[in-house]
């Protein structure tokens, strides 16, 4: 009799995982059969010591949570709670927004009056934001647990990328890189466990070369990424960039509040996405009356499909440094007191310089012509095509690059990883001394020779 028993509940057990499994796929199935989001939101979140010691993305974590709802209303139903005039329930727009936080060794959601998550710090996990069955209650659900693995590994953003897509297929994409940045002079993240390990900029291509998605908009949460350099690399892979030239205070871009309004009007395009964030992060910074944080402020808004003619154009400037280097001191000095005299971003060892300061300089004419000058800077404002900018950073003109004269020979191994422009390290392996520039700079360039003009040395000692 027990045995019959025991038979009985085995077959019912049977029954009910099957029944389950199929009740999964089907749930499975319906949701990829769903009409793609109007946008996915892929966010990954490298805690770093900006959360460990700071809490800093649990802050990000909780203005998410004050948004309302992750599936919006039509701005016409808004206000009637989207029915139609006969009482019928519309179907809204929908953003979808995914999560992935790893890189720290201690997470502060736990603590938090708003949020009600825990995150694992040995392990990565990956989240989705969305209302209730109802869509209106926000929250987390955890998605998926990942062994710890490094945050600066290519692999692990291209693997985020995918199942991202594939789990939220949508119209658009939109990612987001929050962390450290470290500008075109080494790249982005730090993450805390795995000996501050860093992303360069070919690793970044890499990544989303793999990751396989044209994506409408790239953010940088992060400082100093708005750069030729960071541009180059994500170029392939997206339509719009968004980035801070300056370093970025902790408290990051006002997502909450872009979100807010991209879930509010999901058919906006990544144009108007990338201006909901210069703008409102400008007024986030503003509100809070931090005077300092507002008045150093730099977002732009970058086309990236401009970005190769700013390459060219800045290729050829030091094609000409190069030719100046070997005939023309007078030439050379001219263009690199234009550069010193330029506004520069970070904490003083970062080397990172506006571009547009550069070219609006008062010597630059002496060393290049007047039809490369107005190339130039029709380049230039032709893929910036917006920014905001506090008092304190007037001479943003919305891209920067690494003047890396000042690096040492330890440094510019990694500053050559990033770097698009052979006239340019041909440039910098002639002034530093212990160095040589990679090989595929002098399949493209010829190597310059020594100088020995001894008022050229004691200008070039003063200008570097």
């Amino acid at each position: 009799m027990r045995r019959r028993c025991v038979a009985a509940l085995l077959t019912a057990l049977l029954i009910w995982l099957t029944v389950c499994g199929a009740l999964s796929e089907a749930a499975e199935a319906a949701r990829n059969a769903e009409e793609p989001a109007d946008w996915t939101v892929l966010l990954y979140l490298c805690g770093s010591d900006l959360e460990s010691r700071h809490g800093f993305a649990t802050m990000v974590l909780e203005e998410i949570a004050n948004t309302k709802w992750g599936r919006t209303l039509p701005a016409d139903r808004q206000m009637s709670g989207g029915k139609a005039e006969g009482g019928e329930l519309q179907s809204p727009g929908r953003v979808d927004l995914l999560i992935e936080t790893g890189g720290c060794s201690q997470w502060h959601t736990a603590r938090s009056e708003t949020l009600d998550l825990e995150i694992d710090a040995g392990s990565l996990q990956r989240w989705r934001f969305g209302g209730n069955s109802e869509g209106l209650t926000p929250d987390f659900s955890l998605e998926q647990t990942l062994p710890s693995a490094s945050m600066s590994d290519p692999e692990t953003l291209s693997d985020f990328i995918r199942w991202g897509v594939k789990t939220c297929p949508a119209k658009r994409y939109a990612l987001v890189l929050w962390d450290h940045g470290g500008g075109g002079k080494t790249g982005l993240f730090l993450d805390e466990l795995f000996d501050n390990d860093i992303m360069y900029l070919d690793e970044l291509h890499t990544a989303l070369a793999d990751g396989g998605v044209q994506f409408e908009t790239v953010i940088f949460d992060a400082c100093m990424m708005a750069n030729l350099e960071t541009a180059w690399a994500v170029k392939d892979y997206a339509r719009w960039m968004v980035a801070s030239e300056e370093v970025v205070p902790g408290e990051g871009a006002a997502i909450g509040a872009w979100l807010q309004e991209l879930f509010r009007v999901p058919g906006s395009d990544g144009r108007l996405l990338g201006r909901m964030v210069c703008d409102l992060t400008h007024k986030k910074y503003a509100n809070l009356g931090n005077d300092q944080a507002n008045s150093m402020l730099t977002w732009s808004l970058i086309d990236l499909s401009r970005i190769d003619r700013v390459a060219e154009a800045f290729d050829k400037l030091f094609e000409i440094a190069c030719h100046a280097y070997e005939s023309s001191p007078q030439s050379l000095f001219c263009l690199m007191y234009s550069i010193n005299l330029s506004e520069e971003y970070g904490n003083g060892n970062d080397a990172m310089v506006d571009l547009g300061s550069v070219l609006h300089g008062e010597t630059i004419a002496y060393s290049i012509s007047p039809q490369l000058h107005t190339d130039m800077l029709d380049a230039l404002s032709d893929a910036v095509v917006y920014c905001v900018r506090g008092p304190g950073r007037t001479g943003a003109l919305g891209l920067s690059f690494c003047y890396a004269t000042s690096l040492d020979s330890e440094e510019l191994p990694g500053y050559a990883r990033n770097c698009p422009s052979a006239s340019y390290l041909a440039f910098l392996d002639a002034l530093i001394e212990d160095w040589e520039a990679p090989e595929w700079v002098y399949q493209k360039v010829r190597r310059l020779s020594e100088a020995h003009n001894s008022r050229y040395d004691i200008w070039l000692e003063k200008l570097i």
